[in-house]
């Protein structure tokens, strides 16, 4: 049996991520590791209200799928 495989790449910015991200002066991207507090998570996405999804994978926030107003954004370097 053969099985075809395609690696789809990295997280891709919506336009309408960079319209928010423009909108509120950010420099970070979709998939991009973020902290907030005590907990770290991804980039996932933009809101509505113009804030940004936050996927948490650590911290008390852990397993979470929370709007972020960018200034309780801290970007993780040397991600």
């Amino acid at each position: 049996m053969d099985i075809k495989v395609r690696m789809l790449g990295g997280p891709r910015n919506t336009p309408e991520f960079e319209h928010t991200k423009k909108y509120r002066g950010v420099s970070f991207n979709i998939g991009d590791r973020v902290r907030v507090g005590r907990s770290e998570g991804f980039v996932a996405d933009r809101n509505d209200s113009a804030n940004f999804q936050i996927e948490f994978v650590t911290g008390p926030y852990a397993g979470g799928l929370l709007s972020v107003h960018p200034a309780d954004i801290e970007v993780c370097h040397g991600a």
